[in-house]
């Protein structure tokens, strides 16, 4: 979880604002950038480079109002997160905070519940990562295509049976976050 008062917060974003949804970035204020983000819109134009799949959506709690998205990897470059990334931003009184949740699924390791998921997955063997020498890897998970990608997070947020525990239970983290701060007084 990080913190960044709400000066801090637009001094940091406003660098990378998309032009084409901002009249000015140099000026945009919180309500500005809360206004995209209600719409479900990327407020950056810089591409992310790891996450290439992004479900973003906007919820106004009883004291907070956040924007939740949800990331994976569809990059051919790029194993699967285990079931994926949750990114809140969350926007109070006193400023921005951001909580970042994920799947401690290692999915550069071939194991039976990835496995028995063909339709959405494949396994390339490649070459294992070793950071010490500087080696990213290409060994794991890989999504079929984005619309496999899409179909796996609509079973994730259905919470299907046929999904991993680990799977289930990282989708109920995210849901338990939400209901935290959507309740929040």
């Amino acid at each position: 979880m990080s913190y960044a008062s709400d000066e801090d917060y637009l001094s940091g974003e406003r660098l990378y604002l998309d032009p084409r949804l901002f009249s000015d970035t140099k000026k945009a204020t919180i309500k500005d950038i809360k206004s995209v983000m209600r719409r479900g819109l990327n407020i950056s134009e810089l591409p992310d480079y790891s996450i290439s799949y992004k479900k973003r959506r906007w919820v106004d709690g009883k004291k907070l109002s956040f924007e939740i998205c949800y990331g994976q990897s569809v990059k051919s470059s790029i194993p699967v997160y285990g079931a994926g990334l949750y990114s809140f931003t969350v926007f109070a009184k006193d400023g921005v905070y951001r909580i970042n949740l994920s799947d401690s699924t290692d999915g550069r390791e071939r194991n039976a519940d990835y496995d028995a998921l063909s339709e959405y997955f494949y396994f390339k063997e490649g070459i294992r990562r070793d950071m010490s020498r500087g080696i990213e890897g290409t060994r794991g998970y890989y999504f079929i295509n984005e619309d496999a990608a899409d179909r796996f997070y609509q079973k994730l947020i259905e919470k299907d049976a046929s999904l991993p525990e680990s799977a289930l239970r990282f989708q109920e983290a995210a849901e338990c976050i939400e209901t935290i701060l959507k309740n929040y007084k």
